[in-house]
């Protein structure tokens, strides 16, 4: 299930950037399929992905995690309504 918001708070973050999914895998080093599937919620990011995605979107690493847990936590919330 993290994997689904930390895919959710991952494109929020590049889109408020006005990244495109190549021109974020560039910066960070990765293929565009993996920004891709992460997004999607496909795979978990290693620790060293998460590093050079944060470094691509010029943000620390623990701001993605963060919002990835505001995400979930605003989920089950809405869950238990």
């Amino acid at each position: 299930m993290p994997k689904k918001f930390f895919g959710e708070a991952l494109r929020s973050a590049r889109e408020s950037r006005k990244l495109s999914q190549e021109k974020l895998a560039f910066k960070a080093g990765i293929s565009r399929n993996s920004v891709g599937s992460l997004e999607k919620g496909e795979f978990v990011a290693t620790i060293d992905t998460l590093f050079k995605i944060a470094d691509g979107l010029d943000m620390l690493p623990e701001d993605l995690i963060t919002e990835t847990r505001l995400r979930m936590s605003r989920n089950a919330s809405n869950s238990k309504r």
